[in-house]
C-alpha cells in the first residue's frame, strides 16, 4: 500500500479541528519573539565576554548589558511557558473537536457501516490515536516553527556583521535537517509498525469477544487464546524495540524512554523473560544447552518429590539436566542447564518438584515444559544488584 506523503503540517488537522488555526498563528508570533530574544541574549553575552577579556572593561562598565541579560532570560522563560500553556489548551480543544467529528461520522454511518475499519481499530483511533496529538501540539509544532524562524533571523544578523561566516553557516545548516530526516524516517517506520500491530490486536480481541458466544457453541473459544497471544507478543516486541536506554538504577532497574514516556524495567524480570522464550525455542528444536558440574550434586527427595522426578525425568533430560538414582531416595545431578549456578541447582529442583507436585492434576506436558523453562530462566537470570 503506498504511503501518503503530507507536508510538515497535516492539512486534515486544519480541516477538522478549527482550534489549530489560531494556535498556528500564535505560534508564528511567539516564534518571532523567541528568535529576537535568542539574538538579544547571544548579543549581550558576546558583548560582555569580548568587552571583559579583550577590551579589559570592569563590572562598572559592563553594568548595562549585565542588567539587561537577566530580563532577556526571564522573557524567554515566560514565552516558553506561554507556548506550553497555549499548546495544552489548543491540544485539548482540538482533541475534543476531532472526537466529536469522529463520533458524528460513525453515528452517521450506522451499525452497518461500510469499509474495512473494525471496532477495535476505531477504538484505538478514538482513544490512543487522538491522545497522541498532545505531543504533536506541545513538542512538534512549536519546534517546527522555531526551526524555521530562528535560523533565518540569526543568519540575517550574522550576515549583516560577517557575510563570510553567514555563507559557511548557510552551507552547513541544511545538513542538520537531512540527518534529522534520516532519524525520523526510521522512527516513523517503527511507529507505523507498532500502530498497525496495536490496531490488529485491538480489532482481533474485540471481534473475538463479540463472537465469543458463537465460538463457544462450536467449541472454538480456546483456539482464540493462542491467536491473541501471538498478536500480543508481536505488539510487545514492536513496543520494546522503540525503547532507548538511559541508564541503570542501583544495579536493579533499567531506565528507558520512547514516545510513550519513561519506562522503568526490572532487569531480572526482563532477562528472565528472554531466557524463558529462548529455552522453549531450544526445547522445540533440540536439547537445551547444558553444563557438566565439577562435582555431582546429591539431592535427598521426599516420596512425593521422587514420584514426580521419575515421571518428568525424560523432560528434565531434554531441558539440560542429567541425573541418575543414588540410593533409595536420592539422585545425583551431573549436568545442569547452562547459566544456572551450581549452588542453585539443588534449591531449583526442590522448588520445581514441589510446585509440580501441588499442581499435578491440572498440568499437561506443555504446562510441565513451561514450568521447567520458567524455573531455569528464573535461576539463570541476572540478579538484583548485579551490574
Amino acid at each position: 500500500m503506498p504511503k501518503n506523503r503530507r507536508g510538515s503540517i497535516d492539512p486534515r488537522l486544519l480541516r477538522y479541528a478549527d482550534a489549530t488555526k489560531p494556535f498556528l498563528l500564535a505560534l508564528t508570533g511567539l516564534g518571532v519573539v523567541t528568535a529576537l530574544l535568542i539574538i538579544a541574549q547571544a548579543w549581550l553575552l558576546a558583548d560582555v565576554i569580548v568587552s571583559a577579556f579583550k577590551g579589559g572593561k570592569g563590572l562598572g562598565q559592563l553594568r548595562s548589558p549585565l542588567e539587561a541579560l537577566p530580563f532577556v532570560v526571564l522573557a524567554r522563560a515566560a514565552v516558553a511557558w506561554g507556548r506550553e500553556l497555549l499548546a495544552a489548551r489548543s491540544s485539548a480543544l482540538a482533541k475534543s473537536q476531532l472526537r466529536s467529528a469522529l463520533l458524528e461520522h460513525v453515528g452517521a454511518l450506522g451499525p452497518e457501516r461500510p469499509g474495512e475499519q473494525r471496532t477495535g481499530e476505531l477504538a484505538v483511533v478514538a482513544t490512543r490515536g487522538i491522545d497522541a496529538l498532545d505531543g504533536y501540539f506541545s513538542l512538534y509544532l512549536p519546534q517546527l516553527f522555531l526551526a524555521v524562524i530562528v535560523p533565518i533571523a540569526v543568519l540575517a544578523v550574522i550576515a549583516e556583521r560577517d557575510w563570510i561566516s553567514a555563507l559557511i553557516i548557510a552551507g552547513t545548516v541544511p545538513l542538520i535537517p537531512l540527518f534529522m530526516a534520516l532519524v525520523g524516517a526510521t522512527t516513523r517506520d517503527r511507529m507505523e509498525l507498532q500502530v498497525r500491530t496495536l490496531q490488529q490486536l485491538a480489532g482481533h480481541f474485540l471481534d473475538a469477544v463479540g463472537g465469543l458466544p458463537t465460538l463457544k457453541v462450536f467449541g472454538r473459544a480456546k483456539a482464540q487464546i493462542q491467536a491473541i497471544g501471538e498478536v500480543t507478543d508481536r505488539y510487545r516486541r514492536a513496543a520494546l524495540s522503540t525503547l532507548r536506554p538511559l541508564g541503570q538504577i542501583r544495579n536493579s532497574f533499567i531506565l528507558a524512554v520512547n514516545e510513550d514516556g519513561l519506562w522503568i524495567v526490572d532487569q531480572h524480570v526482563a532477562h528472565e523473560r528472554v531466557l524463558f522464550e529462548r529455552i522453549l525455542k531450544q526445547r522445540a528444536v533440540q536439547k537445551v544447552e547444558s553444563q557438566r558440574l565439577l562435582m555431582p550434586i546429591v539431592l535427598e527427595l521426599t516420596p512425593a518429590q521422587q514420584a514426580i522426578f521419575t515421571e518428568i525425568a525424560d523432560e528434565l533430560q531434554h531441558n539440560g539436566f542429567e541425573a541418575e538414582p543414588f540410593g533409595a531416595r536420592s539422585v545425583a545431578v551431573k549436568v545442569a542447564p547452562a547459566g544456572v549456578d551450581a549452588a542453585a541447582v539443588e534449591k531449583m529442583l526442590h522448588e520445581l518438584l514441589d510446585q509440580i507436585s501441588r499442581e499435578e492434576q491440572s498440568l499437561n506436558l506443555e504446562k510441565i515444559r513451561s514450568r521447567i523453562a520458567a524455573s531455569i530462566a528464573c535461576h539463570a537470570a541476572i540478579k538484583v544488584n548485579m551490574p
